[in-house]
Parts: C-alpha cells; structure tokens; sequence
C-alpha cells in the first residue's frame, strides 16, 4: 500500500498482512499501526480494496523461505508496542523487513 497523497509517496509505502483464511486485514507497517497496535486506514483501504475487486491480495515475493516466521509484535521497555519483525528459524536474526533476512544464514 502507497499514499500517494504525500510529497514522496516512496517514503510512505506500508506493506498490509492479511489472513490468508479470511482475508482481514491483521497488520500494517505504518507507524499508527506499530506504535498503536490499532486498526489503521491502510489496513481499511486493502480490506474495502479486496472486497470489492479493486485490489487482489497476492502473496509476498519472499513467502517461499520458510525459515522466516512473523510478523510478530515488538515491545518497548514499558510494554508498549513498538514494532513488527519477523525472524529467522535456523540463526536467530530478527529484522524489522521480512526481505532483510534473505541472506542472513
């Protein structure tokens, strides 16, 4: 997901998680959703978009490598969340971009 709406959309691009069963929207790289652990309008936006044939959801590109698992959610030192990651099963590596554990073992 990019908002387009901002000066350098690049800047603002999110990847939405959604369950493969249902199809809900379950995660947002946006800092709303990170800091928050809310349901953000990215995540509404790929839901409206998937239900009305605007958007087919797809996999993503890296979905092959099975030693990656996540994304789970991060804490501050207070207990609040603080981000997603995901890590890999085989090293440990954790990364808060799924694609930067291709390579880590």
């Amino acid at each position: 997901m990019t908002n387009e709406s901002y000066e350098n959309p690049a800047e603002h691009q999110y990847v939405v998680t959604l369950d493969d069963v249902t199809g809900d929207a379950m995660a947002c790289t946006c800092p709303h959703h990170v800091h928050r652990s809310a349901f953000c309008k990215h995540m509404a936006a790929v839901e409206n978009a998937t239900d009305d044939g605007t958007l087919e959801a797809f996999p993503s590109e890296d979905n092959d490598d099975e030693r990656i698992s996540g994304p789970y959610t991060g804490y501050d030192k207070d207990g609040n969340v603080d981000h997603n990651y995901w890590k890999c099963e085989h090293c440990g590596a954790e990364a808060t971009r799924k694609g930067a554990l291709t390579d880590c073992c």
